[in-house]
């Protein structure tokens, strides 16, 4: 774990310092990107495909993007579009549009099988998620998550003889230890936390995951003033609830 996602994570857990927790962390190591204007969704997803040793040029698939009618100036306004393009680019990942209104805990179940998420949310000034009703959607990718597990009930994860408080893998889990911390998930929502990446920075945030959820399920409406028709390609109405929201 670098310094800085370590302190991040810490941070949270001292969140709970008063609390018998054991705190379950699993990542995958995703190299950033920069963006360059609002290139957020597809920076994410070259991310995400450079995970699989893909070799993304964020270039090229802008390029693309341009050539099927899916941006003008990088903005992606359409969930169906990423996905389009990720099967395009690589068509032979597994490549799945989900719904949030089915299980809130899908994303955590998929972090735990090591797959990778992209989904859209209202960005803060300090890059977590806010409510804004669209007018700051950005794109993140959820490479992580932080799991609060009962400490007397930890034995499962703990290492022996650790000093720590928590544990972090980055390599894959044994299929009954999802299983159990699907369990805890379930009971735990409000303390699941995410580590995700975007375009915006080159350091990992760690946000809360129910505050991310509520973030994209609030998506609604565009930045007309600064989205004008000349520049950007907007979902049909500009309704965002039916483009982005409810959906990674």
């Amino acid at each position: 774990m670098d310094k800085i996602l370590e302190k991040r994570v810490l941070d949270v857990i001292q969140q709970y310092e008063n609390k018998d927790l054991f705190w379950f962390i699993k990542n995958s190591k995703i190299e950033a990107l920069s963006q360059s204007g609002p290139q957020c969704g597809i920076v994410a997803l070259c991310m995400a495909l450079n995970s699989y040793n893909i070799n993304c040029n964020v270039d090229i698939l802008m390029n693309r993007a341009r050539e099927l009618n899916y941006t003008k100036s990088g903005e992606i306004f359409d969930i169906e579009f990423l996905a389009n393009l990720a099967k395009e680019y690589w068509s032979s990942l597994q490549i799945t549009l989900l719904s949030l209104e089915d299980d809130n805990l899908q994303i955590s179940n998929l972090i735990l099988k090591n797959k990778l998420v992209l989904i859209a949310y209202d960005c803060d000034l300090n890059f977590e998620p806010c409510f804004k009703q669209g007018v700051k959607a950005h794109w993140a990718l959820i490479t992580g998550l932080m799991i609060p597990v009962e400490f007397d009930q930890s034995e499962f994860i703990r290492e022996q003889d650790s000093e720590n408080n928590f544990v972090y893998y980055q390599t894959s889990i044994e299929d009954h230890k999802i299983k159990t911390l699907n369990n805890f998930s379930n009971s735990n929502l409000d303390k699941i936390f995410v580590i995700c990446r975007h375009g915006k920075s080159k350091y990992p945030g760690v946000w809360s995951l129910k505050k991310l959820l509520d973030s994209n399920k609030q998506l609604k409406f565009i930045d007309h003033q600064k989205c004008n028709n000349e520049n950007f390609i907007k979902p049909k109405d500009g309704d965002l609830s039916k483009s982005l929201a409810k959906k990674f």
